[in-house]
């Protein structure tokens, strides 16, 4: 099910347009374990762009609604975001009425939306629109729901289908260990223990290492037929030609990293203090008197690039958080979100909002394109390029960078128009290594290399030709025979330079493989047609043909049909499946519910009867304490936590077992707040055992654990528990309500109350663990007037009073301790404070 129940074309169109694959990327990788734990299927973690974009449209969970919203309102910014209105006019036209949005304004509004749609409360109207169907009308809300919950049966039983169809892949693979041998010889370069590990990896793996190997030691020629070997359109053929791409543009045995560096901007952590600043900005303004104002975005600092938040730009650059300069002061005229680079100074003499004004223009910023061709296909390179110009993809206000499939890096010439094959004759320079970096969703390169790697050639063959032919001509005095074609072959191979060998490579293998000119092949097929044997003989061969197409094709309608019918009745047998599965787990869990019921009723009847029996029987006296044989008292285990964990540790652990990041810190905070404050802390929760385990051992050097089994009706094995991990400082009951915490658990009751009454602290501090649930039993009364209760199966941290809107007389706890945690909670850190005081007002009042 897609997020909030958004069309999951329409999420998609979103997410491929508005996010930049790295970000999907990172955001698998951040949010792995917290998918997870949220029920999504992600032990391994989808590959490639399209895949990603599937998989949240698809594949997750409703629960994990709040990590996508979280980890997209942390990472997916934009400076100047296109406003709310214009972004669902532009979205309905495109979807409703099929109206094309241009490719310059697409990457903008699309990320608006996502910005939009990730808002803690999104636009009730746009959401309404992103929910329904391509071009339907609004529908209400039940209808919606019933096809959204089809929708969701039917990505399950694909995401299932899928997992078993990865299962029995993997299975096929070889073994780690032979992996392992085979990397190993390789890394060594050792020919033999190469040959041997090769041994039991199928026949396309071996001619893909070996022809990897060839273009590691320069021999290109023999890695090519390695790659004639393989099938045109398989990985290991696509792998072969980007490793070979990649060879032909390397300087050499040059130490520095090659292919494509992207590099993500961090966050700024220290605010610099410097007389001037590399800045990245974008164009946002100009007033009537010619002022152009630029809204910076990142900061760099030496090799590094940081962005910069809303408070950043206005502690760097008051009181607008703006810079500026004038119109006449640069070298061209900038177009709305254009990005600049610049080198800015504080002007102490401004009498406006903005101070910062501009000191240099410095090196320009490409705008990276991506092109998944590699370089050993050069036409299929220039018709691409075009393509792009022509639809108009390409920014008109920044030079273009393009990215081939194989890491080569290619600048077109400047001022020149790309839409026109002229512009394909000039040289292209090409990099092996580029530096880029992910500013909004874009990459971009803000600098390139001095010196390019080498020269790439674009132009068309039939150019270069036409220019060698009248080169021919002019020597020859004659037009192109067969006996010339040879010599323009040898003309070819004599002009040969660095600069223009790939280009006649292409053009004399072209002409290599013509062995008849266009007028003999025409009078060829002329005089075989003029002979009725021949005529005949090709007239049968079409029949043939044709009779045995129209037999396949009236072989596949049938089957067709047979499939059809055949699916029509397993759908009948799906949901009839379906509806007996839903009947029988309803009766499963009435009966169970009763049978729990009954068991506890019936087992505290048989306690209760037991100890009368027991009495009567002679067995003790009345008001004497009763001997406790070692086989009838459950066992109390303990354990004893050595070390420590900070308080961002914790809120790293809470994370990961299930929280949102806002829960862990608010829980974290909360008892910390508590149990300074002299007060017990209780979680009832089905994982509260497990947060439990990580608060116990905030800032505290030695904490322990008590496990209370079911039916402990007697305080002395807790009290022989508690000795033996004395040394503690914080002690956490685990599974606390499975027996009468008022029973077993008094001596603490009075400790505390005693505590109180004297406005003392307790040396054991105390958090209590509890499943809740039918089987378990309730807390006292009394325990609300000296802990906190936090139920976590309830919205616990979403409080809707504050401290000021509470009565506190009404709090239950005794005034001491009320006061002192009051005094305790103006010390929380003020980012904090409001919502752990509305989780404490929650617990307390609830």
């Amino acid at each position: 099910m897609a997020f909030l129940e958004v069309n999951k074309k329409k999420l998609a169109f979103l997410l491929a347009d508005g996010a930049h694959e790295d970000e999907l990327k990172r955001f698998f990788r951040d949010s792995r374990a917290q998918l997870i734990l949220k029920g999504a299927r992600m032990q391994n973690l989808p590959q490639g762009n399209s895949d990603r974009i599937k998989a949240i449209c698809e594949r997750l969970p409703r629960k994990t609604d709040e990590i996508l919203r979280d980890w997209f309102q942390r990472n997916i910014s934009l400076s100047d975001p296109m406003p709310e209105e214009d972004v669902y006019t532009y979205l309905e036209l495109h979807f409703d009425q099929n109206e094309d949005i241009q490719a310059g304004d697409i990457k903008t509004i699309t990320r608006s939306a996502l910005i939009y749609l990730f808002e803690e409360k999104p636009n009730q109207e746009l959401l309404s629109f992103l929910r329904r169907e391509p071009g339907a009308p609004s529908s209400p809300a039940g209808i919606e729901d019933s096809e959204q919950e089809c929708s969701d049966t039917a990505s399950e039983e694909n995401s299932a289908f899928l997992q078993g169809a990865v299962s029995d892949h993997t299975s096929t693979q070889p073994y780690s260990h032979q992996i392992s041998e085979l990397l190993s010889a390789v890394i060594a370069n050792d020919e033999r223990s190469i040959d041997n590990a090769l041994t039991p990896f199928p026949s396309v793996i071996r001619t893909l290492v070996e022809g990897l190997l060839y273009i590691r030691a320069g021999d290109i020629g023999s890695a090519s037929k390695h790659l004639e070997i393989l099938e045109p359109n398989c990985p290991e053929a696509e792998y072969l030609k980007v490793a070979m791409g990649r060879a032909r543009h390397q300087r050499g045995n040059s130490p520095h990293p090659t292919g494509v560096q992207l590099r993500t901007p961090q966050q700024l952590s220290v605010i610099p203090e410097r007389e001037s600043y590399e800045v990245i900005g974008t164009y946002t303004n100009e007033s009537e008197a010619g002022a152009i104002f630029v809204r910076p975005i990142a900061l760099k600092l030496d090799d590094d690039l940081y962005l910069l938040t809303r408070d950043d730009r206005t502690l760097l650059f008051p009181e607008s958080g703006d810079v500026m300069t004038h119109r006449s002061e640069i070298r061209h005229q900038p177009k709305r979100r254009e990005l600049l680079h610049w080198r800015v100074f504080e002007n102490e003499n401004s009498s406006g909002k903005t101070h910062f004004r501009l000191d240099l223009e410095l090196e320009p910023i490409y705008e990276i394109t991506p092109i998944s061709v590699p370089s050993s296909d050069p036409d299929e390179i220039r018709e691409r390029i075009k393509n792009l110009a022509s639809s108009g993809q390409l920014s008109s206000s920044q030079q273009t960078v393009f990215i081939l499939s194989d890491g080569i890096a290619l600048l077109p010439p400047k001022s020149v128009d790309m839409t026109r094959y002229d512009a394909y004759e000039h040289t292209w320079q090409a990099w092996d290594s580029i530096e880029t970096w992910l500013i909004e969703g874009r990459q971009y390169c803000l600098n390139l290399m001095s010196r390019p790697a080498s020269n790439f050639d674009l132009s068309t063959p039939e150019s270069y030709l036409k220019r060698t032919l009248k080169t021919l001509e002019a020597e020859q005095k004659a037009t192109l025979s067969k006996v010339q074609r040879r010599e323009l072959l040898e003309l070819f191979r004599a002009s040969q330079t660095s600069e223009s060998r790939p280009r006649i490579e292409r053009i004399a293998s072209a002409l290599e493989q013509v062995s008849l000119e266009n007028e003999d092949l025409d009078t060829i097929l002329n005089l075989l047609n003029a002979r009725e044997e021949v005529r005949l003989r090709v007239q049968a061969m079409i029949d043939s043909d044709y009779a045995t197409l129209k037999s396949e094709h009236s072989g596949l309608q049938a089957e067709i049909e047979l499939l059809k019918h055949r699916r029509q009745q397993l759908k009948k047998e799906g949901k009839d499946i379906e509806r007996s599965n839903k009947e029988a787990a309803e009766a499963t869990a009435s009966l169970v519910n009763e049978a729990f019921s009954k068991s506890i009723n019936d087992g505290i009847t048989t306690l209760a009867n037991s100890e009368i029996f027991r009495m009567l029987g002679g067995t003790q006296r009345l008001g004497a304490p009763s001997p406790v044989s070692p086989s009838d008292t459950p066992l109390v285990e303990t354990r004893t936590f050595e070390g420590s964990i900070s308080l961002l540790d914790a809120k790293s652990r809470l994370v990961t077992l299930g929280l949102s990041r806002r829960q862990a810190t608010i829980l974290s905070e909360l008892c910390s707040l508590v149990i300074s404050s002299g007060i017990a802390f209780v979680m009832k929760g089905t994982r509260a055992r497990q947060y439990a385990q990580v608060l116990l051992r905030i800032d505290c050097e030695v904490s322990g654990a008590v496990d209370v089994p079911m039916g402990l009706t007697s305080g002395a094995p807790l009290r022989s528990a508690l000795n033996e991990i004395s040394r503690a400082e914080r002690i956490g009951i685990l599974n606390a309500d499975l027996s009468p915490f008022d029973v077993y658990g008094s001596r603490l009751l009075d400790n505390y109350y005693e505590a109180a009454l004297e406005e003392t602290v307790c040396s054991q501090q105390i958090i209590l663990a509890c499943l809740g649930g039918e089987m378990c039993l309730p807390l006292p009364h009394m325990m609300r007037h000296i802990a906190v209760v936090v139920d976590l199966d309830q919205p616990w941290d979403e409080g809707p009073q504050a401290l000021a809107e509470v009565d506190i007389e009404s709090i239950p706890l005794i005034e001491s301790l009320r006061s002192r945690l009051l005094e305790k909670l103006t010390e929380v850190k003020v980012e904090y404070q409001n919502q752990v005081e509305r989780a404490l007002v929650q617990a307390l009042v609830t």
